[in-house]
């Protein structure tokens, strides 16, 4: 059962969090303060489970977006802040349901956001050598994809047999965030030899550059993460002090990466709600029924076009659906219908299973489950 918590959840409009760091709102960066809850998303089934938001969430989201909305919006701090906050619920709801609808990373996506905190990582690096410079030039090749294909229909689902029984399968949903990412290693930000690595090679990097320019830039970067830090009597080390940083920097990116995969599943749906279609199953259409003989089928005229209307490329599926191999009696899609019959041991049970083995936002039930005459 999907958790619901309390909240409003607006669209996803968090994509603005930056992995930059920005100067603090306040002076007093004291660790009780920081920890100090200002928000709590509460489980409606479970009081014990909630999501919690802190002051150094807040100020992290205020230095980062939050500030716009007193500077450019005309709102005063407390305006600002209860927006920020409201942002804040929002994002933690979204990564929730991300997080529950799409479980586990997989190796590729472990990869990606290793690779993307790198990239990160560099990027604020990079920040500090153009003040180091006096310049403000930008890194790394720009590219821009403005082209927009089409794929078409795609089930996320698959029978399977388990125990005797047929069970579905819901299939990896791959995100077209990383569709293009390319590796050679796998890598895993949790496991700790990898998360060390981002250092040393961050610090070898540097240190290979043998320039002032790029040492200067380095102890900058350094001093900067100390500011932040002051009074929470944390260890002043570089090892540890970047390590935090990593730590900062990785939660970010992975937190706009389930958004984007949220935001992108969500999409795909174009935001139908949950249809239930209760669906005539009688005819006595006398092609129909001499093509059903006497078995035990039900026709499913009316069932394969509600799959195809409550799917998310209805077009492209009615075609294949309502297709007929020479001239055939029966339509792909009826002999879909009968196949799962046959498979889950009822027509009622095949039916059942329909929403979850095509990409469908609803639900189908037939009008009854036995057989029946029209009569006038």
């Amino acid at each position: 059962m999907k958790r619901k918590f309390t909240g409003i959840f607006l669209c996803l409009l968090l994509m603005c969090t930056t992995v930059l760091a920005g100067c603090n709102l306040v002076s007093r960066d004291m660790t009780k303060y920081y920890n100090t809850e200002v928000a709590r998303i509460e489980s409606k089934e479970n009081p014990n489970e909630y999501i919690s938001i802190n002051k150094r969430d807040l100020i992290t989201a205020y230095n980062s977006y939050g500030y716009y909305y007193e500077s450019y919006y005309g709102q005063s701090r407390a305006q600002a802040l209860r927006t920020t906050i409201d942002l804040l619920v929002n994002r933690k709801l979204t990564i929730s349901m991300a997080e529950e609808l799409y479980g586990d990373l997989s190796e590729a996506e472990k990869t990606y956001l290793w690779t993307e905190t790198v990239n990160a990582l560099r990027e604020n690096f990079n920040s500090y050598v153009d003040e180091v410079l006096g310049t403000s030039s930008s890194t790394g090749d720009e590219t821009s994809e403005d082209q927009i294909t089409f794929e078409g229909y795609s089930s996320n689902a698959h029978l399977e047999e388990q125990n005797g029984s047929i069970v579905v399968v819901k299939d990896s949903v791959p995100s077209k965030i990383i569709e293009s990412f390319k590796y050679d290693t796998p890598r895993d930000f949790d496991n700790q030899e990898d998360k060390n690595k981002i250092y040393t090679d961050f610090v070898a990097f540097i240190n290979g550059e043998r320039s002032e320019t790029y040492s200067e830039a380095f102890n900058d970067y350094y001093r900067a993460l100390i500011r932040n830090e002051e009074g929470q009597n944390l260890s002043e080390t570089r090892p540890e002090v970047f390590g935090r940083e990593i730590e900062r920097i990785y939660k970010v990116v992975y937190e706009n990466y389930m958004i984007s995969k949220y935001q992108e599943y969500y999409t795909s749906y174009e935001y139908t709600s949950n249809i239930t279609a209760v669906v005539n199953v009688s005819e006595d259409d006398t092609t129909i029924t001499s093509a059903l003989g006497n078995t035990d089928y039900l026709t499913p005229g009316d069932i394969r076009k509600c799959i195809a209307a409550l799917s998310t490329s209805e077009a492209e599926l009615n075609k294949l659906l309502t297709y007929r191999e020479n001239d055939s009696v029966q339509s792909v899609g009826n002999t879909i219908i009968n196949g799962l019959t046959e498979i889950c041991g009822s027509f009622a049970k095949g039916i059942e299973k329909i929403p979850e083995v095509f990409k469908m936002q609803g639900n189908i039930y037939p009008v009854t489950t036995e057989n029946l005459v029209l009569c006038a």
